[in-house]
């Protein structure tokens, strides 16, 4: 059932297999002017960055936004940790800190990650949105799976209507495709899960490597000293952890 909110569009489900997916294959004959979000209670097939599974349970917090782009340019590279740092602002409205920035687009708190966005743009009759999934753990999950790498933690106490809502109206005046201002790049700073210069995992497909980390440049890209040359990383296949 689609329900009509003053700023957004809202689809409320038991189950799906994914919030994104659903949303794209609802927009494949379908055009929506308004964000239109799906939000399910619980998500059987959730996956983040190159389809990697996302580890949830039935208590985690799981839906997605579908933001009308129309006709515009391709969207810049830092735009994930943009909407990282929104979401981190909103949670932060609710949910006692600290909570961090992970690059590109992951939460943190003390003992591990508790949410992470996925952003993907999908086609529709006549133009494109922007597809923004956001996974939040709300009860810690035991992760089993070597692959992912990371301790997960959770953040129990906080609305997810309440969390939709504050995220609508902080995008709706957000421009995506504007560049990375000073302030946004100095919130980033602030709240990174990673110090300047200290020693961390960079996961490449080919395997570990230990570098020292930089910051995050003004495009949105993670800065490395690996053995003394600079690298520079954009989202995707290249990962991060603690050492």
């Amino acid at each position: 059932m689609l329900t009509h909110y003053k700023n957004h569009d809202l689809i409320e489900l038991e189950t799906v297999d994914s919030t994104s997916q659903y949303l794209k294959r609802w927009l494949a004959d379908k055009d929506t002017a308004r964000p239109l979000v799906c939000w399910a209670h619980e998500q059987t097939a959730g996956y983040g960055q190159q389809n990697r599974r996302w580890q949830s349970n039935a208590q985690s917090a799981t839906f997605s936004i579908a933001w009308p782009l129309g006709h515009r340019p391709i969207l810049p590279g830092h735009v994930s940790l943009r909407l990282a740092s929104v979401l981190h602002q909103c949670l932060l409205e609710q949910v006692d800190g600290p909570l961090y920035l992970k690059w590109p687009n992951d939460l943190y708190d003390a003992q591990g990650k508790v949410a992470g966005l996925l952003i993907e743009q999908a086609k529709t009759p006549d133009g494109r949105c922007l597809i923004l999934g956001v996974g939040i753990n709300r009860v810690e999950v035991s992760v089993h799976d070597q692959e992912a790498m990371y301790e997960a933690s959770a953040l129990p106490n906080f609305s997810v209507p309440l969390l939709i809502e504050a995220l609508v109206a902080e995008l709706s005046g957000f421009s995506l495709t504007a560049p990375w201002e000073w302030s946004e790049q100095q919130y980033w700073a602030s709240n990174d899960w990673f110090e300047r210069h200290e020693t961390v995992r960079l996961v490449e497909p080919s395997g570990l490597k230990e570098a020292i980390y930089l910051g995050v440049n003004d495009l949105g890209q993670a800065q490395l000293d690996v053995n003394g040359q600079r690298l520079t990383l954009s989202s995707g296949v290249h990962r991060l952890r603690k050492h």
